[in-house]
């Protein structure tokens, strides 16, 4: 490939990089401000309903005020006269053209109605009704009325805390919300149910194309919920703004859907995107062919230089290169060859000097290896020096007699480089091993940081804040783990599944270090996630087990007990992987009285594919509590090789009917400390204490209601 074909490709690059880097900036800030003009259509279409609704609520409200104004209403109340109150809301009806007019009284009973004593039912949910009246005396909204049409129903209170709503055609609010988007060339105004139903249009023929054309772009889903899309519909553009409505209680009630005309936007945007991408294809193009016929100019002068080079290489030291005078690099190029041609003639002239020079060497050189002969060792200058007498003797026969007192004087050398290098490498190898032991050294430390840090990382992944739940009075829990190195096996972990149970986990691998500590972490996360999605204990330990089993070429295996506490009766409901049975502690009576959980103790996970577990079952009476621990706490010895066990355990235990979990924790460890009597930890120490107190009635901190949001008018 020709440099200025290589120079030509590498701009092009460098230009398609560059225009990229420009225009993928402006297609991005393109679909921002995109973004942004759908954002401002959705703020324009929900500020338009609110005009809208509360326009046409207008003649509706003042019907409502005269009604509350109405002594003959009030007096009918008063006395409790619901057929007085249903003939004069009746008249208001008939004379306001109205649908419907109610008088609720408490809890949304049905006090009168213009639709007189069958209206049995009120039209509006009146839970927050009173609430948010004390914010807006007057509410107005969309509500579904008995028939399942849709009516425009203005809310206000009356006296001693009864609730007028009045009922209008919501139609009027459509039309309303049509009238304002005139000025931008025609708006079509649908209301649809959740499930996509039509309730109300402007223009009732207009939606079964536009609801086809939603459902081809498919953005029916995006416009449930509020939200904007571009639709395609006979050579126009179509921008379909959604929002979600709420009823006068603040409820999800149906979809407002306005679909505007925006094809003469859509085209200009389009155009201006086309005139971009037309001005920037033709920068490149011009940018390309200038870099062409520049390089062609700059670069055509290299080929002559290139023909003088080759001829020169041949032998022909004669040949110039053709070539005007340049200021630039080609022209200095030239001029080095020129200079390189010239060099050549005189070097042909050096040749005739040569043998003159050649004798002059022969003196230096003897001269030299004199003052080298005085940094050899006594016996090699003495050899040395004869062997150079010789030479001089025998100066006449030339360069037969210097090759001579070379080889001898190569000898000498050579040998006292074999001693100098043989000491040298003794004190080398000293240094080698100074340097392995320091390289051994500095790997040494950076391995204990780095096992520091995975064990500042395994115990910050175990739950570490006690008490972890503060607010519940049901139960009370504490957990400790001690690795026996930098990173343990064991594990520990507790849950609240659905606020009603409690689940209890615990478990130690095979083996100790960091390969333990993966292990039994990849057991705990998938433990933990099936007890917290639902599983019973035998479900989650043969899930994590069919897993950890698959290809455990590592042949690792870890024991694992699980438990699921539901706090509303306290009925235990476990399994066991090959673990330590825990201990249950009872209160009262039964104080001092130790327990192992019955039940099979099952295979270990990670051993057998399809191994089963079994779901087992006892029940925790009040201030009742539960201990699991692993291996490490029975099997903890001391300076003598005897282990701590379980008949040591169980006393320990027998003493801790009453404690609390964090106490019955603290005191485990420290009997297997005292056992111990500073003898080196062989496994790792973990236990945890669930203690249950009892159901109760309510929690300490009741979850406020949530209240909707004031309406933005």
């Amino acid at each position: 490939m020709l440099l200025r074909t290589r120079i030509v490709l590498i701009f092009g690059i460098a230009a398609l990089v560059l225009l990229a880097a420009v225009l993928v900036p402006l297609w991005t800030v393109q679909g921002l401000s995109e973004q942004a003009l759908d954002e401002a259509r959705q703020t324009e279409l929900e500020a338009a309903w609110s005009a809208a609704l509360s326009d046409a609520a207008t003649p509706t409200q003042l019907v409502a005020a005269q009604l509350v104004a109405d002594p003959a209403l009030a007096e009918a109340i008063r006395r409790d006269d619901a057929a007085g109150a249903n003939r004069i809301l009746a008249a208001a009806q008939l004379h306001a053209g109205l649908v419907r007019v109610d008088v609720l009284a408490g809890e949304g009973r049905v006090f009168a109605s213009s639709a007189g004593y069958a209206a049995d039912s009120p039209l509006l949910d009146t839970a927050n009704l009173r609430t948010r009246l004390q914010l807006d005396p007057w509410l107005e909204g969309i509500e579904a009325g008995p028939d399942g049409k849709m009516l425009l129903v203005v809310t206000t209170g009356l006296q001693a805390g009864q609730l007028l709503s009045v009922a209008a055609r919501a139609e009027p609010v459509l039309q309303a919300l049509a009238r304002d988007g005139a000025r931008d060339g025609g708006r079509s105004v649908f209301l649809v149910d959740p499930a996509g139903r039509l309730l109300l249009a402007t223009q009732q023929d207009a939606w079964p194309p536009v609801a086809e054309a939603m459902a081809m772009a498919g953005a029916r889903k995006d416009m449930r919920g509020g939200g904007t899309a571009t639709l395609q519909r006979d050579g126009r553009t179509l921008a379909a703004l959604s929002t979600a409505l709420s009823n006068t209680a603040g409820q999800p009630i149906a979809t407002l859907v306005a679909v505007s005309d925006v094809t003469g936007a859509a085209q200009r945007r389009q155009l201006v995107i086309m005139a971009s991408f037309s001005a920037a294809a033709l920068v490149f193009a011009t940018l390309l062919l200038a870099l062409y016929g520049f390089t062609k100019g700059a670069l055509d002068p290299l080929s002559e230089i290139t023909r003088v080079i080759r001829a020169m290489a041949a032998g022909d030291a004669m040949v110039s290169a053709d070539i005007v005078d340049r200021a630039d690099e080609v022209g200095a190029i030239a001029r080095a060859v020129e200079v390189f041609r010239r060099d050549i003639v005189a070097l042909a002239r050096t040749k005739l000097t040569e043998t003159l020079r050649q004798a002059q060497q022969q003196v230096l050189i003897r001269r030299e290896m004199g003052k080298l002969a005085e940094m050899l060792d006594e016996e090699a200058r003495v050899e040395l020096l004869a062997d150079l007498r010789g030479i001089e003797t025998n100066a006449g026969e030339g360069g037969s007699a210097l090759a001579e007192g070379f080889k001898s004087m190569a000898a000498r050398v050579v040998a006292q480089h074999g001693k100098l290098a043989s000491l040298l490498a003794e004190r080398t190898r000293d240094l080698e091993i100074v340097r392995v032991a320091l390289a051994d050294r500095a790997q040494l430390s950076r391995l204990r940081q780095e096992l520091e840090v995975a064990r500042h990382l395994q115990l910050s992944s175990l739950p570490q804040i006690f008490p972890p739940f503060p607010d519940r009075r049901d139960f009370e829990i504490h957990a400790a783990m001690e690795p026996a190195k930098e990173v343990g096996g064991d594990f520990y972990d507790f849950a609240l599944i659905g606020g009603d149970r409690l689940a209890l986990m615990i478990g130690d691998a095979s083996g100790k270090g960091v390969s333990a500590a993966i292990f039994i972490a990849m057991g705990r996360s998938m433990v933990r996630s099936a007890v917290v999605r639902g599983a019973s204990p035998a479900q989650a330990l043969k899930l994590a087990n069919g897993t950890l089993a698959v290809e455990n070429h590592t042949m690792m295996f870890a024991t694992v007990f699980v438990a699921v506490l539901d706090l509303a009766t306290g009925w235990a409901t476990y399994a066991s992987a090959g673990h330590n049975p825990p201990y249950l502690l009872t209160p009262g009576r039964e104080a001092g009285v130790v327990r192992a959980l019955p039940g099979q103790p099952g295979i270990a996970l990670g051993i057998m594919e399809d191994a089963e577990y079994d779901d087992e079952e006892i029940q925790v009476p009040a201030g009742g509590s539960l201990v699991l621990f692993t291996d490490g706490v029975t099997e903890a010895h001391d300076p003598g090789f005897a282990m701590f066990d379980e008949a040591r355990l169980e006393a320990a235990l027998a003493e801790l009917s009453q404690a609390t979990p964090e106490g019955s924790v603290a005191a485990i460890q420290g009997a297997v400390r005292r056992f111990a009597g500073g003898a080196e930890q062989a496994d790792d120490i973990t236990v945890l204490v669930a203690r249950y107190l009892g159901p109760v009635a309510a929690r300490l901190a009741p979850v406020a209601e949530r209240l909707p949001a004031a309406r933005e008018v």
